[in-house]
């Protein structure tokens, strides 16, 4: 008869079931675990306002007010955006976006309109104009604030479509 395996000898066993085995495998695992994410308040704002970019510039992208003016915390800036982008965003799009540096400025206490940090966000944008359709790369640079019920779009209504904050291609 062939065998293609060599058969476990009793002494290959006793090795794997010995009294270092169970503690080799213990620190086998231990070294290979990743180390524990440290979770700060910095770490955490900074996830909370990257997603909410992320959402704000994905109803850009697709055109979608609804979910481009949910970053506005008042209700008339809503509307006013609503205007904007319906005047604007018919003759350009949004192909693809990337948040390329998050700068966090520092935690106080609630000024008199409840904000409690700023920060400053630059975006890659990839865009095209409408008639032209010429793809163009540009850095666009918002201004957000976080207050107790989230983060922000600091937006002013622009006096002209072309000198509007946190435009796109």
């Amino acid at each position: 008869m062939l065998r293609l395996r060599p058969s476990r000898t009793p002494r290959r066993r006793a090795a794997t079931r010995g009294r270092f085995g169970p503690a080799l495998a213990a620190l086998a695992l231990a070294a290979c675990a990743p180390p524990k994410a440290v979770v700060t308040p910095d770490s955490r704002d900074r996830a909370l306002l990257e997603m909410a970019v992320h959402v704000h510039w994905q109803g850009i992208r697709w055109n979608d007010p609804a979910r481009a003016c949910a970053a506005l915390e008042d209700d008339e800036a809503r509307l006013a955006y609503r205007r904007w982008m319906r005047e604007e965003w018919d003759r350009r799009r949004v192909v693809d976006f990337s948040i390329a540096d998050v700068e966090l400025g520092p935690q106080g206490p609630a000024d008199e309109r409840g904000r409690v940090r700023t920060a400053e966000v630059r975006l890659q944008v990839e865009g095209y104009g409408m008639p032209e359709q010429v793809v163009r790369d540009e850095e666009v640079v918002e201004s957000w604030y976080r207050t107790a019920d989230g983060w922000w779009l600091d937006w002013t209504p622009p006096e002209d479509a072309s000198e509007a904050a946190g435009e796109a291609p």
